[in-house]
């Protein structure tokens, strides 16, 4: 089947979400528990619905909460001295 998520495809993604081996390691194994799922289901198996919806969302929010942690480093690796200058920028009257 085309549904199946591209492993390395993933992991690329992974990687530029800078997540650490051990969540690296989590995301691809549950992408493989959908692609396996998949495979079941295209053989005709009984594969309840349920479980390949919530492979595929854990998948996404993985990768969601990645994407938010990454933002959130973002803000908290600012410059003391820039966040001063914005702020009293924000604040001075001309």
């Amino acid at each position: 089947m085309n549904d199946k998520i591209k492993l390395p495809a993933l992991k690329k993604v992974l990687q530029s979400l800078d997540a650490d081996e051990t969540t690296t390691q989590l995301v691809l194994n549950t992408a493989k528990l959908y692609n396996q799922l998949l495979d079941k289901l295209a053989k005709g198996e009984k594969v309840h619905p349920y479980m390949l919806t919530g492979t595929n969302g854990q998948v996404f929010n993985q990768l969601l909460q990645l994407k938010k942690l990454k933002q959130k480093d973002k803000k908290d690796d600012a410059d003391p001295f820039d966040e001063f200058v914005n702020n009293h920028k924000k604040k001075a009257v001309l």
